[in-house]
């Protein structure tokens, strides 16, 4: 399986893959609190750019993929939400 060529992708790509802006991403690279919001990047020789190995990023990606649930709403509920909920 493993050629000893895997795909080599840049932050263009990876933001586009887990929706992250640029600078998201080198903010939470460049912060030790924050690494863990993106896949662990590397760097090449005599390079400063960011790389990231394609597997391991869809791989992250599905370790942090969890079900989409519905956002609770903030704030007082309307009137209509209230009623709903005392006749539960």
């Amino acid at each position: 399986m493993d050629t000893g060529h895997e795909k080599i992708i840049f932050i263009e790509q990876v933001s586009a893959m887990i929706g992250k802006t640029l600078t998201t991403i080198r903010n939470c690279n460049g912060n030790q609190q924050l690494k863990h919001l993106i896949p662990q990047p590397f760097r090449m020789p005599n390079s400063r750019r960011l790389c990231w190995r394609l597997s391991e990023v869809e791989s992250w990606i599905n370790s942090v993929a969890e079900p989409h649930l519905p956002r609770k709403r903030r704030g007082r509920p309307t009137k209509k939400e209230a009623i709903k909920t005392a006749a539960e």
